[in-house]
């Protein structure tokens, strides 16, 4: 007889399995705890809706995901290539 598997005590994370590797949506929660933010309602409120309002990330609060856009994408390109080091 086979032994049952036993569930996973691992924490849940979205589709991407917590990677930057892969693209598509990244569930919220996931980006609450890698950039170690200590309230989500107040992440989701000033960062998450914000950045969605001035079309900078594609959020969908029913599904509690979120992706950057192609304005967002070119608005971090601005802000950070020309402080890349050489």
């Amino acid at each position: 007889m086979a032994k049952a598997k036993r569930p996973s005590r691992k924490k849940k994370t979205s589709d991407n399995g917590g990677t930057t590797k892969r693209r598509g949506p990244v569930h919220e929660r996931d980006l609450v705890s890698w950039i170690e933010h200590s309230n989500a309602s107040v992440y989701r409120r000033d960062v998450l809706r914000t950045a969605h309002k001035a079309r900078l990330m594609e959020y969908d609060q029913r599904a509690g995901t979120a992706q950057i856009s192609p304005r967002g994408i070119e608005h971090v390109e601005e802000m950070l290539l020309p402080h890349a080091p050489p």
